[in-house]
C-alpha cells in the first residue's frame, strides 16, 4: 500500500508573520522651580589665643664637698703579749737577736698566732717591754722589728723564722 503525498506549493503561500511595533515612551519630567536659599554667613571673630612662652631656669646647683679628715687611727704597737694571757704555746724557733718565737692562743680567742712572749722580751730588750694599767705585759713589736702574725699570716709568708724579723 501506498500513502498518498500531497505537494505544497510554496510560491502561493503566505505566512502572517506579525509584526512588533514599539512605541517609545516619552517621559517628562516636569522642572521644579527651587527659589534660592540663602544661607547666611555667620562671621565669628576667631578669637587670639596668647600663650607667654616660659622661661625656665635651670637653677646653678653649687655642691660643696666638705674636705673628709680621714682620722689616723693608730693601731698601738704595744700588745699585750703576757704568757698568762696565752695558751696552747709551742716554741717555733728561734730569731737572731735570740729571742724565741712562738705559735700561741690567746685565753679569750681560738685564732692563732705568731709572736714573742713579754716575759722573755723583758730580758733581752727591756726597752721593748711596758706594764699596762691592768698588770699584764705589753710588747711594743715595732721596737723589735717584728709584727704580731696570725699563723694564717706567717704560713702565708712560708712560715720561716727569716720572715718574722723584717
Amino acid at each position: 500500500m501506498s500513502t498518498p503525498t500531497t505537494k505544497l506549493n510554496t510560491s502561493s503561500l503566505h505566512v502572517n508573520t506579525p509584526s512588533v511595533r514599539v512605541n517609545t515612551l516619552t517621559i517628562r519630567v516636569p522642572t521644579v522651580n527651587v527659589p534660592n536659599i540663602r544661607v547666611p554667613t555667620v562671621r565669628v571673630p576667631t578669637p587670639t589665643v596668647r600663650v607667654a612662652t616660659p622661661v625656665v631656669r635651670t637653677p646653678t646647683v653649687t655642691v660643696r664637698t666638705p674636705t673628709v679628715r680621714v682620722p689616723t687611727v693608730r693601731v698601738p704597737s704595744t700588745i699585750t703579749s703576757d704568757i698568762r694571757l696565752k695558751r696552747d704555746i709551742v716554741e717555733l724557733g728561734r730569731l737572731a737577736n735570740g729571742l724565741h718565737l712562738y705559735r700561741y692562743r690567746y685565753l679569750w680567742s681560738d685564732t692563732l698566732y705568731v709572736g714573742v712572749m713579754a716575759q722573755e722580751v723583758s730580758a733581752t730588750a727591756p726597752e721593748a717591754v711596758t706594764r699596762g694599767a691592768d698588770g699584764y705585759l705589753r710588747v711594743d713589736y715595732s721596737r723589735l722589728g717584728l709584727d704580731l702574725l696570725t699563723w694564717d699570716e706567717w704560713m702565708g709568708r712560708s712560715g720561716e723564722i727569716s720572715h718574722a724579723a723584717h
